[in-house]
């Protein structure tokens, strides 16, 4: 059920109506952005999907969609997707309730009919896209507030009082000490001499004055007896692994196979691609990732660009 949920919402990014075979219709209710002058709102886009269980005939959408997935015939790709109604079908008549990831829920009523709550209201819909509602003042709201609080702009638009430099420094709060020109004059230059005197007294790093040497009558020089210290190996850094697509909660897959032979052919037919693919063994099928990342959006803005979809169409997001 989760590939079929997979399907569905895949197409119903791209078609207002997509229809499953013996279940439904779950058709895309799309608004445009609005503005209302009234109360000064302006809406954004958004999306709603509802479902119509009276429309159950076959148009071969959802099929086609498996097959490209799966690289396999029509009528395979239709087998798979009776197997996956043929489940649904079965938890909806056991537990009377059953949930499509990403699309809704789709309960079984007092009659036997299905009663679908989609996952996402319109606003849940704008808001994951990074859009909400937004209030706008007009012209006319703006000139009733001025009339009816002429000093808020008055005073917001006051020019401020000067800063006087003038004032006396309080002794509460600042420190004042007097101290004659004259005097600050010798006190720098018998600092700067002091200075000057004990750089030149001093002996300097590195000078023969601090090296350890003695008078001695033999004209053989001493050898230092010390031992140079050898070197501790620093041990080498250990290379942290690279992540793997199966970390992140997000996988962008571009192709699904079952067969070694399905992979090669895939590999071999995109070996000039510049987005590196690596390939992923799951538990049923065996997919081929571009890329992975827990910021599902980032992956939803890679997967639409045109140059991408160009190369890999059909590629769809999965989550671990």
């Amino acid at each position: 059920m989760k590939e079929l949920s997979q399907h569905i919402a895949y197409l119903l990014r791209r078609h207002d109506c997509v229809i499953v075979p013996s279940v439904g219709a779950f058709m895309a209710g799309r608004r445009k952005g609005v503005f209302n002058p009234d109360g000064g709102v302006a809406l954004p886009p958004s999306t709603e999907v509802i479902f119509n269980a009276a429309i159950v005939n076959n148009d071969g959408l959802v099929a086609n969609s498996y097959a490209r997935r799966h690289a396999v015939s029509f009528a395979q790709a239709t087998q798979m997707l009776d197997a996956d109604v043929a489940q649904l079908r079965d938890v909806l008549d056991r537990q009377r309730c059953v949930s499509l990831p990403g699309i809704g829920t789709l309960k079984l009523g007092e009659e036997g009919n299905m009663v679908f709550t989609p996952a996402q209201s319109p606003e849940d819909y704008s808001a994951r896209l990074g859009m909400a509602p937004l209030t706008l003042r007009t012209a006319t709201s703006r000139m009733a507030e001025k009339q009816a609080d002429p000093q808020s702009d008055a005073g917001a638009d006051a020019p401020k009082a000067p800063v006087r430099l003038d004032k006396p420094l309080r002794s509460d709060k600042y420190y004042y000490i007097a101290i004659n020109k004259t005097f600050a004059r010798v006190a720098a230059i018998f600092i700067l001499v002091v200075g000057v005197a004990l750089g030149v007294i001093l002996p300097q790093p590195g000078s023969d004055q601090n090296a350890d040497s003695r008078d001695c009558a033999s004209v053989i020089p001493i050898v230092s007896t010390t031992r140079p210290q050898p070197k501790k190996e620093q041990p080498a850094p250990v290379a942290k692994p690279a992540p793997k697509p199966q970390d992140f909660k997000y996988m962008l897959v571009v192709g699904t196979f079952t067969t070694q032979q399905e992979i090669d052919r895939f590999l071999e037919k995109h070996s000039d691609s510049p987005v590196p693919v690596e390939i992923v063994k799951g538990r049923k099928y065996t997919y081929a990732v571009a890329a992975a990342s827990d910021d599902i959006a980032s992956l939803h803005t890679q997967m639409t660009d045109s140059a991408f979809n160009a190369r890999f169409h059909g590629a769809w997001i999965s989550k671990n």
